[in-house]
């Protein structure tokens, strides 16, 4: 059987406005928010302990605070890496995660001017459209090559 990723822990201390988890195939910088990253939604019930996800190597993470405070959001970018187990434990979430590692990617603290939308507040203080920023600033795959 070939290793696949697999969330093996998951609770949460809080309510949040917004929790998904996206199958990421690619990157969109003209939006943000979460239609930056291209990919599908996978089913809130992936979002549990056990879930096993096969729709993509790349995966995103992210927790909207209710009441929405931007410190207390959560983000994870993570991809498959076999025989590696991800713990985390931050802002109301703790998460482990077989087969995969964290995509570190920097927070944006000011506008990036080497791209047209790094100008709005809107794009570059969204994390979603940092980590698409991140993942083609780094000559990452593009748009459907994970």
């Amino acid at each position: 059987m070939i290793d696949q990723i697999q969330i093996t822990e998951f609770s949460t201390d809080r309510q949040w406005m917004y929790l998904w988890l996206k199958a990421v195939k690619g990157f969109n910088l003209d939006q943000h928010c979460a239609r930056s990253l291209i990919g599908s939604y996978e089913p809130k019930e992936q979002i549990q302990t056990g879930a096993v996800l096969t729709k993509s190597k790349v995966y995103y993470l992210c927790g909207v605070a209710k009441p929405f405070r931007y410190n207390e959001n959560f983000h994870l970018a993570f991809q498959y890496k076999p025989g590696s187990v991800l713990p985390i434990v931050e802002n109301g979430i703790a998460i482990c995660i077989k087969n995969a590692q964290q995509i570190i990617f920097p927070a944006m603290t000011a506008m990036d001017t080497h791209h047209p939308k790094g100008t709005q507040k809107a794009f570059y203080s969204c994390r979603n459209w940092q980590f698409a920023h991140h993942m083609l600033s780094n000559n990452q795959p593009g748009p459907f090559l994970f």
